[in-house]
């Protein structure tokens, strides 16, 4: 305003003047509003000193501008020198704090976000090398839950084709390797009885075969010993019928001697 002399030249420097103003009083407004909601002492402190040195410098200022819009620009020049300028040194010296103290607050709140942000890439990082190691367990795990029951299956079958029954399988649990186990537990359990079976009805057949070949020894002695009792008995009769016949014949040659005696006796 200072600087014009036009007085359309100077209302309207007024009128942007008036309008900065107003852009300062929003700005001033939202961030009172702010510091409010915030509990930083340090910056209600310097909000305090704003508002005590920006009375001042714009009491001092619209004089100013006043005295120019009157037309008295020397008095104007001289206030404007004496006060208005370094009351206004003090205001923006004030807001100046302000503004340093919030840089210094965003880089201490930037400088906090990164190391927040590296503590939290440091935990994912660590969660994630967790659940990869838990991960690599369970599969592992999980793994060995299968193939570990299958070998033994495969190792049973293959003893009960070698025909080892001695085999023990054990089993505790209820999925499908476990299941599989069970049914080779009683496919076995069910051979070790079919056989044991076999094997009594072979050893009772044994047995009576043993039995049966006794009785037949002793059915043949027995036959022996009565076949040779009948040779004896056939002999004796062989002897018996020798005598009968020696004795028949002795008989009839006594009868003729004794006829010849008779004869003779007669003719005597």
């Amino acid at each position: 305003i200072l600087m014009v002399s036009e007085p359309e030249e100077m209302a309207a420097e007024n009128e942007l003047l008036k309008a900065d103003i107003r852009t300062y009083d929003v700005a001033k407004a939202k961030l009172m509003k702010m510091i409010a909601a915030e509990s930083d002492a340090r910056k209600k402190t310097i909000l305090g000193h704003i508002d005590g040195t920006e009375k001042e410098a714009r009491d001092l200022a619209d004089q100013v501008v006043q005295m120019a819009l009157d037309n008295h620009k020397f008095p104007a020049r001289g206030l404007l020198g004496d006060k208005a300028n370094p009351a206004q040194a003090k205001w923006m010296a004030a807001v100046d704090e302000m503004v340093a103290l919030n840089e210094k607050l965003t880089a201490a709140a930037v400088a906090n976000a990164e190391d927040t942000y590296g503590n939290t890439r440091n935990i994912v990082l660590g969660i994630s090398i967790v659940a990869l190691l838990v991960a690599s367990a369970i599969g592992y795990a999980v793994t060995r839950s299968i193939t570990v029951p299958i070998s033994q299956a495969v190792e049973i079958a293959r003893r009960v084709a070698n025909r080892d029954l001695s085999v023990t399988v054990t089993s505790h649990s209820n999925d499908e390797t476990g299941q599989l186990l069970k049914a080779l537990k009683a496919m076995t359990e069910s051979l070790v009885t079919v056989v044991s079976s076999v094997r009594n009805g072979s050893d009772s057949l044994a047995s009576a075969a043993t039995e049966i070949a006794s009785g037949n020894a002793d059915l043949s002695g027995r036959t022996e010993r009565q076949a040779s009792s009948i040779q004896q008995t056939a002999s004796s009769m062989d002897q018996l019928s020798s005598t009968v016949k020696t004795s028949a014949s002795n008989s009839t040659h006594a009868r003729q001697l004794s006829n010849d005696a008779a004869a003779k006796a007669q003719q005597g």
